[in-house]
């Protein structure tokens, strides 16, 4: 039996590049909460109201399609070259954000950074798949949510200190100290990583559309009022169908790990499209202020990191992800129905954190087991393509995830009252998570199925 405790996973040289990982995640974690709570001041200081909303989403446009772009550049470069140029990278967006003297340099350092995440996104995940076996990788997955911990609560309030005493820029800059250092520590086992001499044809044509329907899906509420809807509904229909061509690319069209991956982003756009409604629906529309709404989102990233900290045995694993998916669903169905009414502030405060609660303990459960599950019985020369599957999803359905319901509400703003919107929005993420609920289940069945019954292409 498979050894999957904590010192099995950080043992030997592979338990010293996963370290080296754990840290660069750390250092992102921090930037990126550094990052969204200082560049409203950013904006300010350099007119840049403008670009706001395309410097937030920069990001994880570029990630989308560099986490695409990673087997074959690793193929190209070799891991060690992959990791220096994505540093490279990093460290030029960096420098860009922080000596920017207009808006414009921020967005363009900020897509840089998103680029090289990536990139390392898809550069991790190949670690893990490549070097820990089936029974051990949720373990190993799961850690990376325990690393966020430190950051989600901790991590405003340090940087808030920064950017009040040595300015905003400062914020930004001080956490690429630790990214850099971490890159360092991987870079000196980056080795153990096998090297591929083929991979998948990366499906760039489909990124890009994915990339393009999700920034056309962004620019919708600009549009005249009667194109508000329509074209924000058709961008995300073209996003969806343009990303299952980029999973089925990368997975070989193989059948079960499709809908496992699929789940796996269901999962992801209910958490998040229901995270991104959450501080607006509490402060919009209950009235409980800022302090009610960070209480509510750290209630979520607390018992996310909580509950990643011993994933499901292999026996229950099919069990705790249809239980955790429910959990997530039903967060939003709660949250839907107690915004749409517009209850009292501490009625809704309290079924939000709740709520908000359980949500973070299905993400705590199910990220490692779905994630993780992407890489079973593969071999290794399909692992680096799956990693750039599971990264895909991973940024395209964060993306995604706030352009639904908070896209709904920006879509319908001047139309709709603002309880409406947001309590609309809210059933839309709902009604991804009872689909991906049902997804979780037929997905648990064909994993108990005999080899011979199943149908699904391997």
């Amino acid at each position: 039996m498979t050894d999957t405790s904590l010192r099995a996973v950080l043992a030997g040289d592979r338990g010293r590049l996963l370290v080296g990982l754990l840290f660069a995640e750390f250092g992102t974690a921090i930037q990126a909460v550094a990052e969204a709570a200082v560049l409203p001041l950013a904006s300010r200081e350099l007119h840049g109201a403008s670009l706001y909303g395309a410097t937030v989403a920069g990001p994880a446009l570029s990630a989308i399609l560099f986490a695409i772009l990673g087997p074959s550049l690793t193929r190209r470069l070799g891991p060690r070259g992959v990791l220096l140029w994505s540093t490279v990278v990093y460290l030029g967006g960096v420098l860009l954000a922080v000596l920017a003297p207009v808006m414009a340099f921020v967005l363009a350092g900020r897509i840089l950074q998103g680029a090289a995440a990536g990139l390392l996104s898809a550069f991790g995940l190949n670690a893990v798949g490549a070097l820990y076996e089936d029974s051990i990788r949720p373990r190993v997955v799961a850690t990376f949510s325990v690393v966020w911990l430190l950051p989600s609560v901790v991590g405003p309030a340090a940087n808030a200190v920064v950017a009040s005493l040595a300015g905003w820029r400062w914020a930004m800059a001080w956490p690429a100290v630790l990214v850099i250092a971490a890159r360092f520590v991987i870079g000196r086992r980056a080795t153990l990583l096998p090297r591929q001499e083929r991979s998948a044809a990366a499906p760039v044509v489909s990124g890009v559309v994915v990339l393009v329907a999700l920034a056309l899906a962004a620019a919708a509420p600009g549009l005249p009022a009667a194109l508000r809807v329509p074209v924000w509904a058709a961008a995300l229909v073209a996003a969806g169908a343009a990303g299952f061509a980029v999973v089925r690319r990368l997975t070989s069209g193989n059948g079960r790990r499709m809908l496992g991956i699929g789940v796996f982003a269901g999962v992801l756009i209910t958490y998040f499209g229901g995270e991104a409604l959450l501080p607006l629906g509490l402060i919009e529309v209950a009235g409980v202020g800022v302090t009610g709404a960070s209480i509510a989102f750290a209630a979520g990233a607390v018992s996310w990191s909580v509950a990643g900290l011993r994933p499901a045995g292999p026996g229950l694993r099919p069990l705790a992800a249809r239980i955790s998916a429910a959990l997530i669903a039903g967060a939003a169905v709660v949250l839907a129905a107690a915004t749409l009414p517009a209850l009292t502030g501490g009625v809704v405060l309290a079924l939000a954190v709740l709520a908000w609660g359980s949500a973070g303990a299905g993400m705590g459960t199910t990220w490692p087991i779905l994630s993780a599950a992407a890489f079973d019985t593969a071999e290794q020369r399909e692992i680096p393509a799956i990693s750039a599957a599971v990264a895909f999803v991973q940024a395209a359905g964060g993306a995604a995830a706030s352009l639904l319901g908070g896209g709904f509400y920006s879509v319908t703003a001047r139309a709709l009252p603002t309880a409406t919107g947001v309590g609309g929005g809210f059933v839309l993420v709902a009604l991804v998570g009872v689909v991906t609920v049902g997804a979780a289940v037929a997905q648990a069945r064909i994993v108990r199925a005999p080899a011979g019954a199943r149908r699904v292409r391997r």
